[in-house]
């Protein structure tokens, strides 16, 4: 959502020209970098400090639920700055999940099993992707509003840690 329609969001919603797009678009892309970097270091102090694998995973992706719909926010001011830092945090905090949440086919599965159940997931994710992307524009083709849609991708990491803990057990 993020990388197909922020910039759609922008000129529709912030009344953004594509150049004072392309001023700020890139910055939630360095906030992802860094918190792809930052995620896997947090995970290796933890496990230093004698946390296990499992404590790590649920509490890295318990934290990303609880501050990621943030992103929520971003619909609800017309600043462009507190626009950006609440899609910002929302999107540092859905690259710490996904870190996360690409290391527990090798927490869950054994060695050989392992490549194809990741290769299952990206499978689901791509195809969440095409269908969350195409969802995206008949609800704003139904309702005019990036309301329902900022809401709607603010809760689903919530959902998807609440169904994710329960099959991890």
């Amino acid at each position: 959502f993020y990388i197909f329609w922020i910039p759609e969001f922008l000129a529709r919603e912030r009344g953004l020209s594509q150049t004072a797009i392309g001023a700020v678009a890139w910055i939630p892309f360095l906030v992802s970098g860094s918190s792809n970097f930052l995620s896997g270091y947090v995970t290796l102090l933890l496990e230093k400090a004698g946390w296990s694998p499992n404590r790590t995973r649920k509490v890295l992706m318990l934290q990303a639920t609880l501050i990621s719909p943030i992103g929520i926010a971003a619909v609800f001011t017309h600043s462009l700055f507190w626009t950006m830092a609440f899609i910002c945090v929302a999107i540092f905090f859905w690259m710490g999940w996904s870190v996360t949440v690409h290391t527990l086919p090798g927490d869950y599965f054994p060695p050989h099993a392992v490549a194809s159940v990741y290769g299952i997931g990206g499978a689901g994710s791509t195809l969440g992707s095409v269908i969350s992307t195409q969802a995206v524009g008949w609800v704003l083709d139904l309702t005019h509003s990036y309301v329902p849609v900022f809401v709607g991708i603010g809760l689903l990491m919530p959902v998807a840690f609440v169904v994710g803990t329960w099959l991890m057990g």
